[in-house]
């Protein structure tokens, strides 16, 4: 959503909101609470050679999201649109007496984000050609003594470091096993590491068991191995309707050559790179890896999120094909990072820091810097000066 525009006909004194020099509207982690995640910044009032009477400000982040079914190309009732306030808003200035003549204010904020982790805001996102998107505004409004109120947004862009792929919580094996249809076979998948970001390997370990009971499973044979990453894209309607689209990001196969399956059974790790970026590529075996088209923005090649409207998640299926038996699968979820590991040592290594300064800071008194503001008083009949 595009921010506030003021018309040039209304000859409103021009609003903007800054970050602290050098530095971005967020300090800390959103997604770490230990870093004591926050947005601040100031909030300027300009009105040269002409005085404003300001009855108060406030300042709030907003969340807009919207989504486009790729169904609706021609039911433009299925787009939804949603915001909401993040948080409070806070008020940075309140007129004493209800109004005051003002030609100039700097307004320092802060706005924290929630502390619960079921709180914490959905990050930035724009995927599938903008069939989903979430974004964020600062809002700030002035309030005058008469007249209309000023609206003027600044986007920012929310991120979720508890996303990344190097937290430990990631590295716990998940195994999952499955019974075949037929009753010949068991297949058990386990995955060492459950977050996977660009160019990091997918590593699956793969255990096919025939059934003992069964003479049929001495008869089977192995032809190949399969395992397809998917992103799940679900758009929640109204009344509780919902519409799923699902995209093949990655496929990888591992010819067996119609492998006899062993009495004791059969054991094969295998792995893929997830990409860094979509486009046909093989993969380090040597194998055809069939990656579709991406249509987020090209540092954004997948992201775990949800949110009001929309929400994406990943999976990945193992399947064997098999002889004389029907063939079977494993799927599991995983999370996408949208970080590669690099830049998620070098985050754990800024993590690190905030969290010990909002620890230093945790028994000091919070302050933030003191409001600037330039007023018109009258000193003599007839005559007004500056005051700051």
């Amino acid at each position: 959503m595009p921010p506030f525009m003021h018309s040039s006909k209304q000859h409103v004194p021009p609003i903007a909101i800054r970050p602290p020099p050098h530095l971005d509207f967020c300090v800390g982690h959103p997604g770490v609470p230990a870093s004591r995640p926050r947005l601040v910044g100031t909030v300027e009032i300009r009105s040269p050679g002409k005085i404003l009477s300001i009855s108060h400000v406030t300042i709030a982040l907003h969340r807009y999201e919207s989504i486009h079914p790729p169904s609706a190309a021609s039911l433009s009732s299925l787009k939804r649109e949603y915001s909401i306030i993040v948080g409070q808003e806070v008020l940075v200035f309140q007129a004493p007496g209800g109004h005051a003549d003002v030609v100039a204010m700097d307004l320092p904020f802060e706005l924290p984000f929630s502390t619960s982790h079921l709180d914490n805001p959905p990050p930035s996102v724009s995927l599938a050609n903008g069939m989903c998107e979430t974004s964020y505004q600062l809002v700030a409004v002035l309030y005058p003594s008469k007249g209309s109120i000023i609206k003027f947004g600044m986007p920012v862009k929310i991120e979720r470091f508890d996303l990344l792929s190097t937290w430990g919580m990631y590295n716990q094996p998940q195994t999952k096993a499955v019974d075949g249809s037929d009753h010949l076979i068991t297949m058990e998948v386990a995955l060492p590491k459950t977050c996977i970001g660009p160019g990091d390997p997918l590593i699956a370990y793969i255990k096919l068991c025939p059934n003992p009971d069964w003479s049929k499973s001495r008869k089977i044979r192995i032809s190949k191995l399969q395992s397809i990453l998917e992103e799940i894209i679900t758009f929640k309607l109204e009344k509780g309707e919902e519409i799923t689209r699902r995209r093949k990001i990655l496929k990888d196969e591992f010819d067996l050559y119609d492998l006899k399956l062993p009495a004791a059974g059969f054991i094969r790790d295998i792995s893929c790179v997830f990409p860094s970026q979509l486009r046909l590529k093989r993969s380090p075996s040597g194998l055809k890896m069939n990656l579709t088209d991406c249509s987020a923005t090209p540092s954004l090649v997948g992201i775990t999120t949800q949110a009001a409207l929309f929400s994406v998640e990943y999976t990945i299926t193992v399947k064997a094909i098999l002889l004389r038996a029907k063939d079977i699968s494993v799927t599991q979820a995983i999370t996408v990072c949208p970080l590669d590991r690099s830049a998620c040592l070098k985050a754990m290594s800024d993590i690190d820091d905030a969290v010990r300064q909002a620890r230093i800071s945790e028994n000091r008194p919070k302050e933030l810097p003191q409001s600037h503001i330039v007023t018109m008083v009258t000193n003599t009949p007839g005559k007004r000066i500056l005051v700051e």
